[in-house]
């Protein structure tokens, strides 16, 4: 099981705050923590992974920049 540990520190900060503000919720709450890290935890590496990638149809970007050179050399 691979977690992102931004994920688990936050459900862990959840978890506690809600343990020390209102103490009668914590263990009602914790089932909703551990079901909430998986969706959780693939958003974020989700997010992550697109986060640094442009429009390939973009004006300037590597793949029009690629086709360009190939057409002007004829292949």
């Amino acid at each position: 099981m691979h977690m992102n540990p931004k994920v688990l520190a936050a459900l862990a900060a959840v978890g506690l705050a809600i343990y020390v503000l209102v103490p009668n919720l914590f263990y009602a709450a914790l089932p909703l923590l551990v079901l909430a890290a998986c969706p959780l935890s693939m958003f974020l590496m989700m997010r992550m992974m697109s986060g640094g990638k442009k429009d390939p149809t973009e004006p300037g970007s590597e793949a029009v920049a690629f086709s360009s050179a190939r057409e002007e050399r004829g292949a």
